[in-house]
């Protein structure tokens, strides 16, 4: 092989894991949006119809097809919003593994269904035992996931989660006024959020 040669296949190697690397944040960006919209859609893209949590935990719709994990959101949050940060990609071929850092907010419905399952009976009664009202859960958690590329696509093949740290509260937000007079915009649900009926962002999931 001629020095030119060598050059471009180094240089076409080094462009495949650019881009590898960026299919791969894509669909963990997809993930954190899916459960913030409850967007069904947008997790098939990440996982592909799987169901890759390795050790979760809890209800049976939460290890169930996407729209089964789309209505438990629904059913046991009010919102959430995920806050993606540090990304760690290892790619080795068509599979690859991977560390999330993630920043994640939770508000409850105002039931004890929802606080039960989302808060726990012991932050509860610290917090006075109310079950009938709603609280904010904001937990500092990592993803530990594995990927695998089949057919030219990647895809979620497992994923784990790590708890860090966590502190919960009673919601005490703006709700008028302030900063948020500046934007009518407020954030939503699939499909009433604004990134899906003004900018059309993810249309293909629709």
């Amino acid at each position: 092989m001629t020095d030119t040669a060598a050059e471009l296949a180094g240089i076409k190697t080094r462009l495949q894991l650019l881009e590898d690397r960026e299919a791969i944040r894509q669909l963990i960006y997809y993930k954190g949006r899916a459960t913030d919209r409850a967007d069904p859609a947008a997790e098939q893209r990440a996982f592909g119809g799987r169901t890759p949590y390795a050790d979760r935990q809890g209800p049976d719709d939460l290890m169930g097809s996407a729209d089964q994990r789309a209505d438990l959101i629904r059913r046991m949050l009010a919102s959430t919003h995920h806050q993606i940060g540090n990304i760690l990609i290892d790619v080795d071929g068509d599979t690859a593994r991977t560390e999330t850092y993630c920043t994640a907010f939770h508000r409850t419905h105002p039931n004890a269904d929802s606080n039960r399952f989302i808060v726990g009976d012991l932050a509860v009664q610290q917090l006075g035992g109310d079950y009938e009202r709603a609280y904010d859960v904001i937990t500092g958690i990592r993803y530990l996931e594995t990927f695998q590329r089949t057919d030219g696509k990647w895809r979620v093949e497992t994923r784990r989660l790590v708890y860090d740290w966590s502190t919960v509260g009673i919601p005490c937000g703006l709700i008028e006024g302030g900063v948020i007079a500046n934007s009518e915009l407020r954030g939503a649900r699939k499909p009433d959020d604004p990134s899906y009926r003004d900018y059309a962002i993810g249309a293909c999931d629709l």
